[in-house]
């Protein structure tokens, strides 16, 4: 049994031997001829042991940017150089060949070439050659990182003599993978990422139907560091900052050099020991602050020392506990302007700060609207927000704005408190607006009523419609030779309109006096009685109209009214004698209540 696998073992090894040879690519001599103008081999000649020239064969290729050395010439017992001169290769043959052997690794060999002739001393030749690319064959590699999240560097390099050593790619921070395509071929390879150890390998291609996977997994050489001081400091671990106050990361294991750094501080300096894959919190001593010292005083004396924002008491006073270097001082009294001003303290030295606090300062008034009318003890200063230069004191203030209430108010400034700022309230009510209403009008004359009118810097005009309720007791009537008779109801319908001046109270309420006149018609069916079937009657109504508004758009009215007559027709002079309601249709006191829309 063994015998028989030795054979079939044999047998596939002899068959494999013709296979390979045929998967070799091909080259061949496209051109061999003697160039008789050529005198290179004279003008560069070499000779061979018995002192005859060697011919020269300038072997070029038709393949751009091809390797000449691949070539490997044997012309059997006869010697030959090979030397390279830009893109030829020149073959010195010595005299009497006939026939060449040409090799090149990866390609069939071309046996015993026959070069159609003698080859003579002192003579050139030109030869052709023509290969078929080369197969590349690639394979996909993808590399796996862990753990996830860290930028790892991948390194390549092929098992070949001059091969160099490149980068295969950066793994993906989310997914820790990389992959590209190479050679078929042996690799070896390295993994580097900050804070681990490196991890190398080999790797081999020889299939291009599927993508070759390397799992690598890197060792942590690191401890995990919290590193924290207690102010502003900027932290440097071995000559690198990392962070300011607080820095949280990864050092290697091993002992670290920490400075904390501050301007006008004297810098901290510390070692830390890390170890490997332990979390730690270290407290890292803070810098050590350089004082100064500040002299502060102030006119009038007894000001509140504002430094960086920090209270420092009142003037005067000499402060030693400021850190050297800029600082922003403000000096604060009840009734003055306050004052800050900028000082640069240095190291040993005293600095003096001298300020005369004044009660003047600019005061910015401001107002909600803004763009109101601003007025001071009675003089007009502009529109707000404004700013005013004031002494400390009390001041009359009043402003004035379209649609709001009158401020009128004495009002303390200080220069210390800068701003005043003045909530207006909203007058519902305007000088100048239109309206309309519907409203009953209750009295002498029951009826509805439609006006439309308007105010104009406070004057008003209005027209009103009046449709009576009511309708008459029943009149008798008969013509002059009585004899004929019948009875008759009344109704009436009016127009008026009336003139006024308005006086807003409040946000809310106005009062209007009125002089109105309105006309009403009286009509009933007295047909064939030879009486007139309608008539009219005028008066003048002087009244007084109140207004309350619910919004800026809404709201109700009252308007009692009476009405003197000053016309009368024929038909109402005798229904005015027989009728009291159809009388308090010419004249009396009348109530008028509705509701409005101002627009």
């Amino acid at each position: 049994m063994k015998c028989h696998l030795f054979f079939i073992s044999l047998f596939l090894m002899l068959l494999s031997i013709p296979c390979a040879a045929q998967q070799k690519l091909k080259f061949r001599v496209v051109e061999f001829q003697e160039d008789p103008l050529d005198l290179t081999a004279v003008e560069h000649e070499k000779l061979d042991a018995n002192g005859d020239r060697y011919a020269v064969i300038k072997v070029s290729s038709a393949n751009p940017d091809e390797d000449l050395n691949d070539y490997l010439f044997n012309f059997g017992y006869l010697n030959h150089i090979t030397e390279v001169h830009d893109t030829e290769l020149w073959v010195y043959v010595q005299r009497n060949a006939k026939r060449v052997t040409i090799q090149r690794e990866g390609y069939q060999t071309i046996k015993d070439y026959d070069l159609k002739s003698t080859m003579m001393p002192g003579k050139t030749y030109h030869m052709i050659l023509s290969s078929e690319a080369k197969r590349v064959y690639t394979q996909m590699v993808q590399f796996n990182v862990s753990p996830k999240g860290i930028l790892a560097t991948i390194r390549i390099k092929r098992q070949t003599a001059d091969a160099k050593e490149e980068i295969f790619g950066v793994t993906d921070s989310k997914t820790g993978s990389c992959a590209k395509a190479l050679e078929y071929g042996t690799y070896h390879y390295i993994v580097q990422a900050e804070d681990y150890e490196d991890s190398d390998g080999l790797l081999t291609l020889s299939n291009q139907g599927e993508t070759h996977q390397e799992d690598v997994t890197l060792k942590a050489n690191f401890g995990t560091v919290t590193l924290q001081v207690g102010q502003d400091a900027d932290i440097y671990v071995d000559g690198q900052l990392k962070g300011r106050r607080i820095w949280t990361g990864h050092l290697r294991e091993g002992v670290h050099s920490v400075e904390c750094k501050q301007q006008y501080y004297t810098n901290s300096l510390q070692n830390i020991t890390v170890r490997n894959n332990v979390t730690e919190t270290f407290n890292i001593t803070p810098p050590t602050p350089i004082n100064g010292t500040l002299s502060v005083t102030s006119q009038p004396l007894g000001a509140k020392i504002v430094i960086d924002g920090k209270d420092y008491g009142v003037t005067p006073r000499i402060i030693t506990d400021i850190v050297i270097g800029p600082h922003a001082v403000t000096l604060v009294k009840d009734g003055y302007k306050s004052e800050t001003k900028n000082v640069i303290l240095s190291q040993n030295e005293t600095a003096n700060l001298e300020v005369a606090l004044s009660d003047m300062a600019p005061i910015r008034f401001e107002s909600v609207p803004s763009h109101s009318s601003l007025y001071i003890n009675g003089a007009y200063k502009g529109s707000t927000p404004q700013t005013v230069t004031l002494a400390s004191g009390e001041y009359k203030l009043r402003l004035t704005h379209s649609g709001y209430q009158d401020y009128n108010k004495t009002v303390t400034v200080k220069s210390s408190e800068p701003t005043v700022k003045i909530h207006m309230k909203k007058l519902m009510l305007r000088r100048t607006c239109g309206y309309a209403q519907v409203g009953y009008q209750a009295g002498s004359l029951n009826a509805l009523t439609v006006t439309a009118g308007m105010y104009l810097y406070n004057f008003n005009a209005e027209a009103s419609f009046i449709l009576g309720t009511d309708k008459s007791e029943d009149i008798y009537w008969t013509n002059k030779y009585w004899t004929k008779g019948g009875v008759c109801n009344y109704k009436v319908m009016g127009f008026g309109g009336k003139l006024g001046y308005g006086l807003i109270l409040n946000k809310n309420i106005r009062l209007t006096p009125q002089v109105g006149y309105t006309l009403a018609r009286i009509s009933g069916d007295v047909d064939n009685l030879n009486v007139e079937s309608s008539t009219a009657a005028a008066q003048i109504a002087p009244g007084l109209r109140l207004d309350y508004a619910l919004s800026s758009m809404f709201g109700l009215y009252v308007a009692p009214e009476y009405g003197i007559s000053i016309f009368k027709g024929d038909t109402y002079e005798q229904l005015y004698k027989v009728s009291s309601k159809i009388k308090g249709w010419g004249e009396g006191f009348n109530v008028r209540l509705g509701v409005s829309v101002m627009f």
